[in-house]
């Protein structure tokens, strides 16, 4: 029963550490992940866009080779260049690298923790809902996702560069991945700027969770206080009442044997005057 009050006390302490560690350490790893996350799509997400005018630059030439017509490699024959079908395979590889590594930042933690719907929606999902500077978005390429509709340009990229092997230059074929090329490109602009306001969003989200949690602090000590610290007063209040008690019996009953001992004092005086006069 002695500890009782100790452990009252050490429960405190114990929400209280809690609480620190709810609004300091919880929110910093979540604000460093979504920093590293931001700086991805920061910086991969403008080399996505720029590789998808890149590919279509080197398919084109590509395909000129293929065909046998005059490309890039031919007007420049005194620099010494690589293959337009090699440089093509290298910029697809790195089309999808980059592509891949975005979408799987974006099963992360802070991906994870906020839930970021609306860029999902717009590289898997329906992507129209976001995209405002496309005409007739639903029956073009990418009404079903950027993610999809990046994957169809590059195989299709890729069997017009095949086919250009054994039936020769396709005008139409060339201008259909020219137009998936456009927008493609256009499209991912929307993807940079979802996360411009990325930052925003999920500072004001820590926030309003940090007041949350504030208040609930507050209303756990208020609750602790009715039910631990109140209670602990009382009884040291009472304990205290009782030893004044006491106190006050102990100096009342001193105070009557004084003045019992004074009145025998003052008795015994007068009763050896009275005995000294008779004499």
């Amino acid at each position: 029963m002695v500890f009782i009050p100790f452990f009252k006390v050490l429960l405190l302490a114990l929400i209280s550490l809690g609480f620190y560690l709810a609004i300091t350490y919880g929110p910093q790893s979540l604000l460093l992940e979504m920093f590293k996350s931001e700086l991805i799509h920061t910086n991969f997400g403008g080399m996505r866009r720029i590789l998808t005018p890149l590919t279509l630059f080197w398919g084109r030439n590509a395909i000129f080779e293929a065909s046998g017509l005059p490309s890039y490699s031919n007007l420049l024959p005194s620099i010494n260049l690589a293959s337009s079908e090699k440089e093509l395979n290298y910029r697809i590889t790195q089309y999808q690298t980059v592509q891949y590594m975005l979408m799987s930042s974006l099963f992360n933690e802070a991906q994870s923790k906020f839930g970021f719907e609306k860029y999902m929606q717009l590289m898997i999902g329906d992507a129209c809902n976001i995209i405002n500077t496309i005409d007739n978005c639903t029956s073009t390429l990418v009404s079903r996702g950027l993610d999809p509709a990046m994957k169809m340009y590059l195989y299709t990229l890729e069997m017009q560069r095949r086919m250009a092997k054994t039936q020769g230059f396709n005008p139409l074929g060339l201008i259909k991945i020219e137009k998936y090329s456009k927008l493609v490109e256009k499209s991912f602009v929307f993807g940079l700027q979802i996360y411009a306001n990325y930052t925003e969003d999920i500072v004001i989200e820590l926030k309003n969770q940090m007041s949350l949690t504030t208040y609930l602090f507050f209303f756990f000590i208020f609750l602790i206080y009715i039910l631990i610290i109140h209670k602990i007063a009382d009884n040291m209040t009472s304990n205290l009442r009782n030893k004044a008690e006491i106190l006050s019996v102990f100096s009342t009953k001193r105070r009557e044997h004084t003045e019992k001992a004074t009145t025998k004092g003052v008795k015994f005086t007068e009763d050896l005057k009275l005995k000294f006069i008779d004499k």
